[in-house]
């Protein structure tokens, strides 16, 4: 819905970072973004590839 939208657009606003000409959001806010807004992980990826914002930090190793 578009509030939850809203409140996840938000906090990623808040936590995301220029690097050069790109955004990125480190991993582990990303994991600390779902569990306040109550949202899947996969749902803050969505929203991060539609608005072309990189993964940083990947606690998995995946992205640097």
């Amino acid at each position: 819905d578009s509030d939850m939208e809203n409140r996840l657009e938000k906090m990623i606003n808040q936590f995301a970072f220029p690097d050069g000409n790109i955004r990125k959001l480190k991993c582990k806010d990303a994991f600390e973004i779902a569990k306040k807004i109550g949202v899947p992980i996969g749902s803050i990826g969505n929203y991060c590839n539609r608005n072309h914002i990189k993964i940083a930090s990947c606690q998995l190793g995946c992205f640097k």
